[in-house]
């Protein structure tokens, strides 16, 4: 799919399949999916606690002649990548945290860019 795919666990121990790298999950990973970046979930627990974000970085309002609009058009046209896996971040752990409860409370101006969100986080 064309949207990123945003994967902040709370568990350890499942798989992630991203490219060609496998990652096993740890507290507080955060694993980003490029657009149309082969991914996978070869290995899951019952117990996985995890948050997903799915965002269309395409809808995001921008200025044509914005940086932020020539950002966000180098990452859909595939020529910007983010790294799959970061360690440990606290603060875009509540960032996505935030995005996540604004998206299930209906409120905030993020709302339009979450396509879906699985938060079995409690």
């Amino acid at each position: 799919h064309e949207q990123i795919e945003i994967k902040l666990f709370y568990s350890a121990g499942d798989e992630v399949l991203i490219g060609n790298q496998l990652y096993i999950t740890e507290p507080g990973n955060i694993y980003v999916i490029n657009s149309c970046e082969p991914h996978s979930s070869p290995k899951t627990q019952d117990s996985t606690d995890y948050h997903m974000l799915i965002i269309d970085i395409a809808k995001i309002p921008t200025l044509p002649n914005s940086s932020v609009f020539q950002t966000i058009s180098a990452v859909c046209k595939g020529e910007l990548l983010f790294n799959n896996r970061i360690k440990k971040s606290e603060y875009l752990q509540k960032l996505i945290e935030e995005l996540v409860e604004n998206h299930e409370n209906n409120k905030g101006i993020f709302d339009f860019q979450i396509l879906a969100s699985q938060s079995p986080h409690g």
